[in-house]
């Protein structure tokens, strides 16, 4: 069980560092139109697209693991519960949302709550037929 937790943890980390480093990327990178959507100091869409990435990452491990049921648990840990979990951010989707919102930025708030949430269960279930391809017959 303490490998688990391990395997979490190492995740977790490995995922937060590259949310993190995604978001000073794009935040520094980012189209002119899109840059003045700021909530928190920083560019809301990369979190959209950090969200978006990892949505789609998900559907295709849970396609894969569907079709391949080998896969060590603890990998799983790593990769899904930890790094996806830790990469994703359901919080800062919804404060910058809500920040957006209070700036009287309405449009750009329902076009990132739209985009992020329509977009992100549409990539899920790509990815999942991506990942059932990818594993072959099962």
């Amino acid at each position: 069980m303490w490998l688990h937790a391990v395997a979490v943890g190492v995740g977790g980390a490995l995922g937060a560092l590259a949310r993190h480093g995604v978001l000073l990327a794009m935040s520094r990178s980012g189209p002119e139109g899109l840059r003045g959507a700021r909530a928190a100091g920083h560019w809301v869409w990369a979190t959209c697209v950090i969200n978006l990435v990892g949505c789609l990452a998900l559907g295709i491990l849970v396609g894969w693991f569907q079709r391949q049921s080998a896969m060590d648990e603890r990998w799983k840990a790593l990769v899904v519960t930890g790094f996806l979990g830790a990469f994703t951010t359901f919080s800062t989707f919804a404060g910058d949302a809500v920040r957006l919102g209070d700036e009287k930025d309405m449009a750009s708030a329902l076009a990132y709550v739209l985009a992020t949430v329509i977009g992100g269960i549409a990539l899920c279930i790509a990815g999942i037929a991506l990942g059932r391809v990818a594993a072959g017959p099962g």
